[in-house]
């Protein structure tokens, strides 16, 4: 039987490894959080869409100056609280140059490059005429972009506000995440 102070001293170095087990734990946390902190301290003007780093740079610039240039977010739909809209949620849009029409509208809309994906958006005089364009454009005839991609899935019309947008996708995904996007209510001054 352990006399008392042999049974005092494996107290005192349960405690000391006890500590010392905590000590490493504390360390660990701190190499793990300065880890993590250094991986998210990237690049902030990275591209967050794959499809981004393809386009060149006149174009990316051309999207973040007009997405930076004080765009006022509120109501009704504009070009800049679009492309807010798009890059706050992750996409990385690229105004393209030539202007595009979508029969019946009479509206000329502005085509963008997301990743894969096209989206050609009208900015209409508020949501009554928007709603009726949207309703007027067939989803199964609507006119694909004219390049030489093949967009293997029919185009998804949206309306918001006096927004009316034609989504060009390849995938399910890529079409979804455009839609929650352009679907997430009127740009408002919250709106990050």
């Amino acid at each position: 039987m352990p006399n008392a102070a042999s049974r005092s001293l494996a107290v005192i170095h349960r405690r000391r490894a006890g500590r010392a087990t905590r000590r490493l734990a504390l360390a660990g946390c701190v190499v793990v959080g300065a880890l993590t902190l250094a991986a998210c301290a990237g690049d902030a003007r990275a591209p967050a869409d794959s499809g981004a780093a393809a386009l060149p740079a006149d174009a990316r610039a051309v999207t973040s100056a007009a997405a930076d240039s004080g765009c006022v977010m509120t109501a009704p739909w504009r070009e800049c609280a679009l492309l807010k809209r798009l890059e706050s949620a992750g996409l990385a849009p690229a105004r393209l140059a030539e202007p595009v029409r979508q029969p019946p509208l009479e509206a000329q809309g502005t085509a963008y490059r997301v990743g894969s994906a096209e989206v050609h958006a009208f900015f209409l005089a508020d949501s009554v005429e928007a709603a009726r364009a949207a309703a007027a454009i067939d989803p199964a005839s609507a006119a694909p972009p004219a390049d030489d991609v093949t967009y293997t899935l029919p185009p998804l019309v949206i309306s918001n506000g006096n927004l009316v947008a034609v989504l060009f996708g390849r995938t399910e995904r890529q079409l979804e995440r455009l839609e929650l996007a352009l679907t997430a209510g009127l740009p408002a001054q919250n709106d990050r």
